[in-house]
């Protein structure tokens, strides 16, 4: 799945949170709210990262045949939160080590150059949202704001472009 179709997947993340600046002010008698708002943001992002991760999967079986991509796409069907780095890593190494070994090169390149050229490592904010989500979805707990939670985002992306990238490329 070429990284347009990913970005795609990821566009109501996008318009969400333009949503959410637009109609609810960022004043002190909307902090809560906001507060949960950010909650829901992050489970979102989350979701959204577990569908493109299923997508890149079922995408590639189905590149190589239809069977295939109806087994991924059966398989698959559920992630259930699977996506941690390390997860990606063992979707890419059932293709075989070479994927697996492509995927951790490209993400390293990728994480130096946006590091390098940013000062974020896109990591570290990609496992930030799995924790974000976790500690939002099963403890309640709110500890992040919507601009954090979407600068994370802005981040995070690309871990899986790059998981997508690697699985489509020769």
């Amino acid at each position: 799945m070429p990284s347009a179709e990913i970005l795609s997947l990821l566009e109501p993340i996008d318009r969400l949170h333009e949503e959410i600046s637009c109609f609810v002010p960022n004043d002190t008698a909307r902090l809560q709210f906001r507060s949960d708002l950010s909650g829901l943001l992050v489970v979102s992002m989350a979701a959204a990262y577990e569908n493109c991760v299923k997508e890149a999967l079922i995408s590639y079986c189905g590149s190589h045949h239809t069977a295939f991509g109806t087994f991924a796409s059966n398989q698959y069907s559920k992630l259930n939160s699977r996506i941690n780095r390390d997860d990606l890593e063992g979707y890419a190494k059932l293709f075989g080590p070479e994927k697996k070994a492509k995927y951790k090169a490209d993400l390293a390149r990728r994480r130096q150059q946006i590091q390098d050229r940013t000062g974020r490592d896109i990591c570290d904010r990609y496992d930030q949202i799995l924790r974000w989500r976790h500690q939002y979805a099963h403890a309640g707990q709110q500890n992040t704001t919507i601009d954090e939670a979407f600068e994370a985002h802005m981040f995070a992306k690309r871990v899986i472009l790059t998981f997508s990238d690697s699985l489509h490329s020769n």
